[in-house]
């Protein structure tokens, strides 16, 4: 089924999904609607021609629980955090102009974490679907650092 949201923005805030059978409750807050499972966001997008060479990104800010992309239908890669950004890399191969992309979120549980985990519940949005902060395709140098460490006692391989 196709249907049409804003991002960032959830299922909840789209008026999208089945409603909640649940009856309010002072546990946290209460969903319109209780989807879990993946939902599906495709936009084309343009690659500007000064993007040529370049190391192009997606970033996805605070998404529920596992997010794959695709790229003109090629897979390229899943991400799976509560807590951390979804960083997907298209490497430095990218060919200018109109590109499909396509974001799937999934918000089933991955991992058994309990009823007590503040990333799930109590207080926060729940079990939310879709994408709640920033969505960024970003261009940067073909060469970069993924991380950098730094040893003052070279010797002892220590920190200090």
């Amino acid at each position: 089924m196709t249907q049409k949201i804003h991002l960032p923005g959830t299922i909840d805030d789209a008026h999208l999904g089945p409603p909640n059978p649940k009856a309010p409750t002072l546990e946290g807050p209460w969903r319109l609607s209780d989807y879990a499972g993946p939902a599906c966001y495709q936009r084309d997008t343009e690659n500007p021609a000064a993007w040529s060479g370049k190391r192009v990104t997606l970033f996805l800010e605070r998404c529920r629980w596992e997010t794959t992309v695709w790229l003109d239908d090629q897979r390229i890669g899943s991400q799976n955090s509560l807590i951390a950004p979804h960083v997907h890399d298209f490497g430095t191969g990218l060919a200018p102009g109109k590109h499909r992309l396509t974001i799937c979120v999934d918000n089933t549980d991955k991992i058994p974490l309990g009823l007590f985990v503040s990333a799930l519940r109590g207080g926060t949005w729940g079990n939310m679907n879709g994408i709640i902060g920033r969505i960024e395709l970003v261009a940067t140098p073909p060469v970069w650092l993924d991380e950098v460490q730094v040893y003052p006692d070279v010797e002892k391989n220590s920190r200090g």
